[in-house]
């Protein structure tokens, strides 16, 4: 239901337009679902499509800043 949902808005885009297309990833366990997705829109419909996933993106940055050895919520 997820993928199709996600999949049916990007299509949507595509069909006005948009060319590319980046979905950002607010959660860990929609990583895969969210590379299925980019997976379909770039087979069916006219656009590119990337996943990102902004904790990885910033992980580098966030451990010099982290002052708890536990990474997660309200650390």
């Amino acid at each position: 239901m997820f993928i199709d949902y996600v999949f049916d808005v990007c299509r949507s885009l595509a069909r006005h337009g948009f060319d590319r297309i980046v979905l950002v990833n607010g959660h860990g366990w929609n990583d895969p679902l969210l590379r299925a997705v980019t997976h379909r829109v770039c087979k069916e419909a006219p656009a590119l499509c990337a996943p990102v996933t902004y904790w990885r993106m910033v992980d580098d940055v966030a451990r010099g800043l982290r002052e708890s050895r536990c990474p997660g919520h309200g650390s």
